[in-house]
């Protein structure tokens, strides 16, 4: 099927509206990705719908200040995110591979472009077939010159962050090609982010970092760090399920010896490959890889708070 798109709420054809278009980055807007799927029980689940909005509205009010026109737009949100899956559904969309992406911010059209009235919003949203993005396992590079970039809003994500985020996800690409790696089709490349001020390891462009060594998973002690929602819920089904005990102490031999990332695109990704050697998949990262898609699924006591049914 195509992709779904959305202007406040209604359907429209061909939207350029995306985080990574050129006239949301060159503007400002506050997005989410999130994923939804159907369960053995046969109902359709967003995963942790309401934490999405609440994060999206919490960064668009630190970027645009606060406002009735905003409260009312997130307001709506929720209804017009379950409107869109169960389209998504009806046009015959995978149920085991729905990706929604939606922002808020001041675009003037499709175009994505900012609007001259500051104190005017607009919602975008798209709705389409996507598996995950890192398949099998990652293949992780850094460069000390690539610090992450910090600001007030690096705790939010928001369109301009992810362009220079993206920028060195491309990096890390180019960084393996010139060490004539062959990365294979069911792998992708991610960029190690240092702390520019620690040097600590902070996240990887797109994703949360994190290890698992023993019965301890090592995780970026980094206070302005986003930290995602996938990642929240791995760390309870860590401890809880597989009683592992959780440090902030990540360091590029922790990532070494037992990597992996956490987030919407991805899911929890082992790391096969980090600059240059081989990395041996921890086996309790597969375990956690599982707990997590059982989540979404349904099947755990936790889903009932992680996910919410779609009325389809």
């Amino acid at each position: 099927m195509g992709r779904l798109d959305y202007i406040d709420g209604e359907r429209v054809e061909n939207a350029a509206l995306a985080a990574g278009s050129a006239g949301v980055l060159y503007g400002r807007s506050a997005f989410t990705r999130m994923r939804a799927c159907m369960g053995p029980d046969g109902n359709m689940r967003l995963f942790a719908l309401d934490g999405h909005i609440n994060r999206t509205a919490a960064a668009a009010r630190l970027m645009f200040g606060e406002s009735h026109e905003l409260r009312g737009l997130m307001f709506v949100l929720r209804e017009w995110l379950l409107r869109a899956v169960r389209e998504y559904v009806a046009v015959g969309g995978a149920t085991d591979m729905c990706y929604l992406h939606f922002g808020v911010g001041p675009f003037q059209d499709a175009s994505g472009m900012l609007k001259s009235d500051i104190g005017t919003f607009s919602s975008y949203m798209f709705v389409e077939e996507q598996p995950p993005l890192y398949g099998r396992g990652l293949y992780a590079t850094h460069d000390p010159d690539w610090p992450r970039p910090w600001d007030i809003l690096s705790s939010c994500k928001t369109a301009s962050n992810y362009g220079a985020l993206a920028q060195y996800k491309d990096n890390g690409r180019a960084r393996v090609k010139k060490l004539g790696v062959v990365v294979p089709d069911d792998c992708a490349v991610e960029t190690v982010l240092m702390d520019e001020y620690s040097g600590r390891v902070a996240e990887y462009g797109c994703a949360n970092a994190g290890a698992i060594i023993g019965n301890k998973v090592h995780l970026a002690r980094i206070t302005r760090r986003f930290i995602g929602l996938t990642e929240q819920a791995v760390l309870v089904l860590a401890e809880r399920h597989l009683g592992l005990k959780l440090e902030y102490d990540l360091s590029v031999e922790h990532l070494a010896e037992g990597g992996f990332s956490m987030g919407t695109a991805g899911g929890v990704v082992p790391l096969v490959w980090y600059e240059g050697k081989p990395v041996q998949p921890n086996p309790t990262i597969g375990k956690l890889q599982q707990l997590y898609l059982q989540l979404r699924h349904g099947l755990l006591p936790q889903s009932k708070a992680w996910t919410t049914v779609v009325p389809l």
